[in-house]
């Protein structure tokens, strides 16, 4: 029995440990957006659900011998395949640099496809387990319920997601995770082979069916109802869902980083601990009140979200998962069945969670303009809750009062369906152009009209105002938003030297397209290169009839390079190509959300190497929540830089206060009066805190 215990939770605990070390991976390569993780997930679920498959399958058999025979022969193939890879990569399960994309096109299936040739033969082998040695438990013990294992498999799943942002990405880097992770998967490699000696020593029991039918247990012979079996699918979808959708909500507004995506994924598997633990834990009556108490807080949180405190943000939406999880697993708990059905109950589970994942990677970008997802599956909790009820009163003749509870779930998800929608027209009102692909959702809104000097256009990012350009002949090339020319990036431009000296073919460089407004400093014989990821951002400056003229209007030559800014300036820097630029702006937000691997020691190095040698580097550090002017200066001390921030005042209107970190090898690019005056030279408020492609600490940098 032991040895059963140790191999279901060394097993759960990789299972879990290896997705935020694949997402870490991948992140910079694929722009460090959201759907990074999402996609990531949304290959973990399938995975789960074909190692589920494949124990359905296995477990079907009459002679428990024969299953450990197949399943030992399972173990050997894939210790074998990681040890395979050892001898061609640095670490077992991290792809070498073949495999890093050169350009930005099909991110969902390069992830993919990344994923299946680095961990999906042991990801499925590890997947299988849980359910394998539960049957396996089940036959050998028919006189206990193997449904611990389970819990025992979620305590694993959750020591792994909580040590993963407090102890292993802190203190190892990531080549030493995935080695660690490898000499860990060996070690369960051997557990398993264990439990098949011990499965192939074991007296042949008859199955669980057979026995359960000799006990008179009817309930075990008898397959469920159909409608029993489609919920034991769509109340995991409905958590599943809410899950990758509660955190692309935090993602976009905060930080794209494994603590946002471990945290959501901890709530998720701590409901199915508590709920499998014990009956107790889940009284219905005390779970619907929470869940519409919650969800009106959510509802209110979507409002006031330009307002919320991070921590306040991010404790509601964590509180509505909590909920909706707790709500949808304790009602699969009570539909689940005796040990006879075990492997498909956990079948139906998966495929649920999969359906759910691939709705919110896959279709929700179809099928809607925004981030409606999160909205739709508030009022969809809701009516699946009357489904069950239901479902109840239908095969189990339950009282009238079930019938009458379901009408009243059904008006409670139609009455948040209101305030709901009105939200997300909200967000869309004025809106004459909206856009949604992998890195995001753009909108563009036309403003004051009926004002000829304020007649603007305007696009948003997520949340985040990105940009303005005016339809008045004389203010179109007016640097606007973040850019003014009181801003750090307008000095950092118009102070430079070879500006100052009216110099000809000034280089800048600009990591993050927007609207262009970066175009309208250039002049007659200037260069300015922008790099972008979001074709959608491209063609809204470079279609046949753009929404935004600032790079067809002005004077400079303008290049765009399309891809992910630091993947694209490595290259340069490998092929010989160096830009000697002498102005590099970083401004790649994605709504509040910052790509962290634009922002660590080793991006600013590059950038550096991309400078000319009296080159000033701007970097955009404005933010509600997060203090990123520390994380620039404690870069810019350890390359031992001249640094200052200097913050700019706006009018609410055309130009918006911002905040920008100017770097720069020319220390006399400081003294300038305009540079001086207006310039903090020590801006640091806080602990130290170094960002590096190994390490980065969201909490050190809390306002």
């Amino acid at each position: 029995m032991l040895t059963y215990a140790l191999t279901v939770l060394l097993g759960a605990f990789l299972l879990f440990q290896v997705q935020p070390i694949m997402g870490r991976v991948l992140l910079p390569w694929f722009g460090g957006t959201p759907a990074v993780w999402s996609t990531c997930m949304l290959f973990f679920q399938v995975l789960l659900l074909g190692g589920y498959a494949y124990a359905h399958a296995l477990a079907g058999r009459k002679s428990t011998r024969g299953q450990a025979l197949v399943h030992m022969c399972v173990v050997a193939a894939c210790a074998a395949f990681v040890a395979f890879l050892w001898t061609r990569w640095e670490a077992p399960i991290l792809p070498g640099e073949s495999f890093r994309p050169t350009d930005a096109s099909s991110p969902v299936l390069r992830i993919l496809g990344i994923l299946s040739v680095a961990v999906a033969a042991p990801y499925l082998l590890l997947a299988a387990t849980g359910p394998l040695l539960q049957a396996w438990f089940a036959r050998a013990f028919p006189g206990r319920s193997p449904y611990w294992l389970y819990v025992l498999s979620n305590t694993g799943s959750l020591a792994a997601l909580v040590t993963y942002p407090f102890l292993v990405e802190p203190e190892l880097t990531l080549v030493a995770q995935a080695t660690a992770w490898s000499l860990g998967f060996l070690a369960f490699a051997a557990l398993l082979a264990a439990c098949c000696v011990l499965a192939l020593r074991a007296v042949p029991l008859a199955t669980p069916a057979a026995l359960d039918a000799d006990s008179g247990n009817d309930a075990a012979v008898l397959p469920p109802p159909l409608a029993v079996r489609l919920l034991w699918m769509a109340l995991p979808a409905a958590a599943s869902a809410m899950l990758l959708a509660t955190t692309n909500q935090l993602c976009q507004e905060v930080a794209v980083i494994p603590f946002l995506w471990v945290l959501p994924l901890t709530i998720y598997l701590l409901s199915f601990i508590v709920v499998f633990a014990s009956d107790r834990f889940y009284w219905p009556p005390f779970w619907r009140f929470a869940l519409f108490a919650a969800s009106v807080g959510v509802v209110i949180a979507l409002f006031e979200h330009l307002d919320l405190d991070i921590l306040l943000e991010v404790a509601i939406y964590s509180a509505f998962l909590l909920v909706v999880c707790m709500v949808c697993h304790g009602e699969l708990v009570r539909l689940r069945p005796a040990p006879a059905r075990l492997t498909s109950f956990y079948l139906g589970m998966s495929l649920g969670g999969a359906l759910g994942g691939a709705f919110v990677t896959l279709l929700a970008p179809v099928l809607f303009v925004g981030l409606w997802e999160f909205h739709f599956g508030v009022v969809a909790v809701w009516l699946l809750l009357a489904a069950v009820q239901h479902v109840r009163h239908v095969e189990w003749h339950e009282e009238s009062r079930v019938k009458a509870l379901k009408w009243v779930l059904i008006l409670v998800g139609v009455g948040l369906a209101v305030p709901l929608a009105i939200e997300a027209a909200k967000r869309y009102e004025d809106a004459i152009h909206s856009t949604r692909n992998f890195y995001g959702v753009l909108r563009v809104r036309e403003i004051d009209r009926d004002l000829p000097d304020q007649h603007s256009l305007r696009l948003s990012h997520g949340a985040i105002l990105h940009g303005v350009q005016f339809f008045d002949p004389a203010r179109r090339n007016q640097p606007t938003s973040y850019y003014a020319e009181d801003s750090g990036v307008g000095l950092s431009v118009l102070m430079h030297p070879k500006r100052l000296d009216g110099q000809p073919g000034m280089r800048i460089g600009v990591i993050g397209l927007g609207v262009g407004t970066m175009a309208a400093y250039g002049r007659k014989g200037d260069t300015v290169r922008f790099y972008e990821i979001n074709d959608d951002v491209i063609g809204l400056s470079q279609s046949v009839r753009p929404f935004f003229t600032y790079l067809r209007d002005g004077p400079a030559k303008v290049d765009v390079v399309y891809g992910d800014a630091r993947t694209s300036l490595e290259q340069e820097r490998q092929s010989g190509n160096l830009q000697e630029l002498d102005v590099l702006v970083v401004d790649a937000f994605s709504s509040d959300s910052i790509p962290v691997h634009l922002l660590t020691l080793e991006a600013v190095r590059l950038y550096f190497d991309h400078l000319a040698w009296d080159g000033v580097l701007a970097i955009h550090v404005s933010n509600r929540h997060l203090d990123l002017a520390r994380v620039v200066w404690q870069i810019a001390r350890q390359l031992e830089v001249p640094t200052v921030l200097i913050k700019a005042r706006g009018d609410d209107q055309a130009v918006w206060a911002t905040s920008w970190m100017l770097l720069s090898r020319n220390e006399l690019f400081f003294v300038q009066p305009e540079i001086a005056d207006v310039g903090d030279f020590d801006p640091t408020g806080g602990p130290d805190t170094l960002w590096t492609d190994d390490y980065s600490n969201l909490f050190r940098v809390l306002r």
